[in-house]
């Protein structure tokens, strides 16, 4: 196989895997809150996912970070995909044959599920140097970001009728599966470094990932130094940990569209796919929105923007203006997405990136378990509404930090 066909197979393959992953994870994760919201009719109940999750990401990411730089990154996102094999497997037994006992089960699965995606993350980021030359990295990253936003388009438009269709055992047999087929499509993956006439290849496609020298903890705090000394990043961070505050509307999505859209899992899946096709839409656009303003501006006026969304939003009962709403919503979180991703790429170097990246994720969500059960609370006690107007206010509020600090608004044009 000549290398030109080694390079189309690689990208193939790559962006196979990551729809593949990504219709798995989505399909998981809407039906894991739906089932649980249905079976409790508890707000508070179905916020315990998302604080599960982001516990997850709080206490152990920083910990698979450090991993994800030790470990060969193929073999690492094989081992991931083999424990959430057995995590579908597990639920299907529990369903079966001790579901008294699913409720609690479902939570440890989730974690155990969270951890493993944890470490396919950067696993993969740390992969597509190794199978993908550098001069063509941007490309394939653009195919793979299309094919993840196109899974989750259809994990999330989806997930309600399956669950309807084959019932909560056939999607966790099917999620296991799409799994085992992710897993082994990687082992079509050629290693291009292992080419010895290849040129400009990414550095870290040279490097034995498997080799490291340091201590656990000494790699682990190095991630952490890196992070502080970068003013405009760890001021990134800090602000997007004030912004999670508002995480709280996140697992009260459906409580919203059943209390006050009057809807269900159809709607809830017509939202989320909105959702989708509105980030696929800003992902395509948001290179020439960054040649006209600056990042500090975009983050200030997307953040001003989403919080008045988020006020209308509580205020209609149309299931159309609402979708709308929520529609341009989410593309002003994804257009913020995009330019904080792209600055980090640009600002941290590739041998702490892994580190850097799990602990900025560890930190940006420390108040996401807490507010969200306190958002749960309140929407029990209350409304889902409150929630939302106290959200959208606010990002309001916080849309000047970005115009005020010094650092943020010293950030360059990244694209």
């Amino acid at each position: 196989m000549n290398f030109k066909k080694i390079k189309i197979m690689n990208s193939i393959v790559i962006i196979t895997n990551q729809f593949l992953t990504e219709i798995a994870d989505t399909i998981f994760s809407v039906v894991i809150f739906l089932y649980v919201y249905e079976q409790t009719n508890s707000a508070l109940s179905a916020s315990l996912i998302t604080t599960v999750t982001f516990l997850t990401h709080i206490f152990i990411g920083p910990i698979m970070g450090v991993f994800s730089d030790r470990f060969h990154p193929k073999k690492g996102m094989q081992y991931g995909y083999m424990i959430m094999i057995m995590v579908g497997l597990l639920l299907s037994l529990f369903f079966m044959y001790s579901i008294d006992y699913l409720i609690l089960m479902i939570y440890i699965s989730l974690l155990i599920h969270n951890v493993c995606m944890l470490f396919i993350v950067p696993a993969k980021n740390k992969l597509l140097p190794q199978i993908v030359p550098r001069e063509e990295l941007v490309r394939v990253n653009g195919y793979v970001s299309s094919s993840t936003n196109l899974a989750e388009l259809i994990g999330n438009t989806i997930s309600g009728f399956i669950l309807a269709l084959i019932g909560f055992v056939g999607i966790m047999l099917i999620h296991s599966g799409v799994y085992l087929l992710a897993s082994l499509l990687l082992l079509l993956l050629f290693d291009l470094s292992k080419i010895s006439n290849l040129k400009n290849m990414s550095k870290s496609a040279e490097v034995e990932i498997e080799s490291k020298q340091s201590g656990f903890f000494t790699e682990l705090i190095e991630g952490y130094v890196y992070l502080k000394s970068n003013r405009p990043l760890f001021k990134l961070v800090f602000m997007s940990t004030i912004l999670n505050v508002t995480s709280m509307i996140t697992p009260l999505l459906i409580v919203l569209i059943t209390t006050q859209y009057g809807g269900g899992s159809k709607e809830y899946g017509f939202f989320n796919a909105g959702a989708i096709v509105s980030s696929f839409i800003v992902g395509l656009l948001v290179s020439y929105v960054n040649k006209l303003i600056s990042p500090g501006k975009i983050f200030s006026i997307t953040l001003c923007l989403a919080g008045f969304c988020l006020i209308l939003i509580s205020f209609f009962s149309d299931i159309y203006v609402g979708g709308t709403l929520y529609f341009i919503f989410a593309g002003l979180l994804t257009m913020q997405r995009i330019i904080f991703n792209s600055f980090f790429m640009h600002a941290v170097e590739e041998k702490v990136r892994g580190r850097v990246l799990s602990l900025s994720l560890a930190i940006s969500v420390v108040t996401v378990p807490l507010f969200s059960l306190l958002g749960g609370y309140i929407s029990d006690i209350v409304s889902a509404n409150y929630v939302y107007v106290f959200s959208g206010i606010w990002l309001s509020i916080w849309s000047v930090f970005p115009l005020l600090d010094q650092d943020i608004k010293s950030i360059d044009k990244i694209m």
